[in-house]
């Protein structure tokens, strides 16, 4: 999952997007762009950045990747509470996500691995698999096994001292039984 969700950072990065600099429309590479810029949007776009919308025309954005929504979700202009959940946060984009419909304008906020994606990538990348239950009985089993065969080698050498048997030898019979206890 990791490794798709890599791949997918690295299609997003060769996107073209439109932006104003420098006074003018530009076509730049998506990962060219910089918090700051300011991103044109428009429906069939998928966006490029984390940004906040400052200009909204009947913008519908379909988020399913990050909030599960099956259907788009219409966006505008109006700020919202900053304790906002993702899915509610109506004024923002967000990498990743597709425009469905309209048209809008929007102030890159976050790029890269500091986007909703990118926490999400950093996210699977950290995450470790969890144990199987068979890994957990053996882990356990093993955990019984050397337990069993200390108590073995302390039994062998007491044993061994009572009978008045020379150390060395004691612990070479010790050791070698606890040894074979080892599968």
């Amino acid at each position: 999952r990791a490794e798709h969700s890599m791949a997918a950072l690295r299609k997003l990065s060769s996107l073209k997007v439109r932006v104003l600099r420098d006074g003018g429309e530009s076509v730049i590479e998506a990962r060219n762009l910089v918090p700051g810029d300011v991103l044109l949007l428009n429906a069939g776009d998928e966006v490029a950045a984390d940004g906040r919308l400052i200009d909204v025309a009947s913008l519908e954005i379909a988020e399913a990747a990050l909030t599960g929504e099956s259907l788009p979700i219409r966006k505008s202009a109006v700020a919202v509470p900053d304790d906002a959940s993702l899915g509610d946060r109506q004024c923002m984009v967000y990498s990743g996500t597709q425009i469905s419909a309209g048209r809008g304008v929007a102030i890159v906020v976050a790029t890269g691995q500091q986007t909703e994606v990118g926490k999400i990538a950093d996210l699977t990348t950290q995450s470790s698999e969890p144990r199987t239950p068979l890994e957990q009985r053996l882990r356990q089993f093993g955990h019984w096994l050397v337990a069993a065969s200390v108590v073995l080698f302390v039994l062998i050498l007491g044993f061994g001292f009572w009978r008045g048997l020379p150390f060395g030898q004691i612990f070479m019979v010790a050791i070698s039984q606890m040894v074979s206890m080892v599968p």
